[in-house]
């Protein structure tokens, strides 16, 4: 069946739901289909059908919303979006970059953020939480059969803590080949200007060191390298993502380098701890994320937390391209660390988009975005 077609059904559907179920006045011919769902607007509500629920279904929903109610007054027309998860409607093939959520137990595992992507009920209990975070009443609803079951919010999922004292020794290591030591859940990356060349993780109490640019890599590297030290693997690894990632290099001066094109919100989130005052923020650290990436290709929200000029907590997510969660990610990590800190959205000047203007419009506390200019663009003289 052709997308198009699929698309009008799934329009259908959530026509037939928002009359039966919504308490929404709907006409034959309205609502539009999406890749996951399809979507609809009465009055000052939105109905949305969302067929591959994730907790990364908030954003695009929050966007198709904010674009249908674009104008002077619209953050105050919209008043509600309902949000209907249906995993049982036929959906387009597309891939996913990052879930944000909590990590859990292997990286290639669906549920490694400690939720069952086949339980739409716990998915939309985490939607309907950060759903508060705006100013629309967001209302998450799941299709059971002939029900329509609206879900509550639920607390947000505890994230397992990066490795301790019991990896002080290894940490201690990266520091002395130049590695920028970075904790996220479950583990402790040692990164050159955001790229992981190393990792450290736990088991049963002993900890372990993974040498080599991602995941893949390190399983290579464990075995082609074997006859070198740990010390010498990790700077032959370090040195080689240098060369691409190092300001004034002539390798830098390419920005389509392989190496210069992975993890970039990592890599301009590096380029702010250096220079705090870029974004008026007198110091910042990483600060771990509630998402892990797929891989090196995949990209997530980078975070970091200080204080600006003025002394006020700051929270800075960084993030390149176009992504359609940013806001709500954001906005989640920065309500489970400090909610009265200022948020700041960076961004490479041409990532900054009108859909992430209108959703940030949206929050109960509006995120400033800055346009931060990248550390990958050419250095004058290295062209």
């Amino acid at each position: 069946m052709s997308g198009d077609r699929l698309g009008a059904l799934r329009a259908a559907k959530l026509r037939a739901i928002a009359g039966a179920h919504l308490g929404l006045t709907v006409d034959v011919d309205q609502g539009e289909g999406l890749a996951d769902g399809a979507a609809l607007a009465s009055a000052d509500r939105v109905a949305v059908l969302i067929g591959r629920p994730s907790r990364r279904s908030l954003g695009p929903a929050l966007s198709w919303a904010a674009k249908r109610f674009d104008g002077a007054d619209n953050a105050q027309a919209l008043a509600r979006v309902d949000l209907v998860l249906d995993p049982t409607v036929p959906v387009d093939e597309h891939p996913v970059d990052h879930d944000p959520g909590l990590a859990g137990s292997s990286p290639a595992a669906d549920d490694r953020f400690g939720l069952d992507g086949g339980d739409a009920r716990t998915i939309g209990a985490q939607l309907a939480r950060i759903g508060g975070l705006f100013r629309p009443d967001v209302r998450v609803w799941v299709v059971e059969g002939t029900d329509v079951v609206e879900v509550t919010a639920a607390p947000a999922p505890d994230v397992p803590a990066a490795p301790g004292v019991e990896a002080d020794e290894l940490v201690e290591l990266l520091r002395d080949v130049g590695l920028e030591p970075c904790a996220e859940p479950g583990m402790i990356l040692g990164e050159v200007a955001g790229l992981e060349v190393a990792r450290i993780t736990v088991t049963d109490g002993v900890p372990s060191l993974a040498i080599g640019v991602g995941r893949f890599d390190q399983e290579l590297s464990a075995v082609a390298q074997s006859d070198l030290s740990r010390r010498d693997a990790l700077e032959r690894a370090a040195d080689l993502v240098r060369l691409a990632r190092t300001m004034g290099n002539t390798a830098h001066a390419n920005a389509t380098h392989p190496m210069a094109r992975l993890a970039r919100e990592r890599w301009l989130r590096t380029s702010l701890i250096a220079d705090p005052g870029v974004i008026g923020a007198a110091e910042l650290a990483a600060l771990p994320g509630l998402w892990v990436r797929r891989g090196l290709r995949a990209s997530a929200p980078a975070a970091a937390v200080g204080n600006d000029v003025d002394g006020r907590a700051l929270i800075v997510v960084c993030s390149t391209g176009v992504d359609t969660d940013l806001v709500p990610a954001a906005l989640e990590l920065a309500a489970q660390t400090d909610a009265s800190a200022r948020l700041v959205l960076a961004l490479p000047p041409n990532d900054i988009v009108p859909s992430t203007r209108r959703v940030a419009a949206l929050a109960l506390t509006e995120p400033e975005i800055v346009a931060v200019v990248p550390p990958w663009e050419p250095v004058a003289g290295h062209r």
